[in-house]
């Protein structure tokens, strides 16, 4: 075998054995990085009184909403009109119309 031949060789065997080194090392690192990993956690933050869920309780528009709709289709055009919502018993993301129905909004 040739002197370069021989320094090929060898140059080419170190390498080798960096690059298997190296890729031991991350894969070291990256299984210790996952051993650190945690479910996630998801924490709601709740508005006291907010409500658990939506509960439609009447048709939408509810019998209230319809006789107010009628009132106010006197004054004004109500064609965009859905319902009359109540603000007083609405909380967080929960919106109460007039008749009771708890929509997500």
């Amino acid at each position: 075998m040739s002197f370069i031949n021989k320094r090929v060789s060898s140059f080419l065997l170190r390498r080798s054995r960096e690059k298997t080194a190296t890729a031991t090392f991350k894969n070291l690192r990256f299984q210790s990085s996952l051993a650190n990993l945690k479910e996630p956690t998801f924490s709601r933050t709740k508005i006291p009184g907010e409500y658990e869920y939506p509960n439609v309780v009447t048709s939408i528009p509810g019998p209230k909403s319809q006789e107010l709709k009628d009132e106010l289709s006197s004054l004004q055009n109500t064609g965009a009109l859905i319902f009359f919502a109540d603000y007083n018993q609405s909380r967080g993301n929960f919106i109460v119309d007039c008749d009771g129905n708890i929509m997500l909004d």
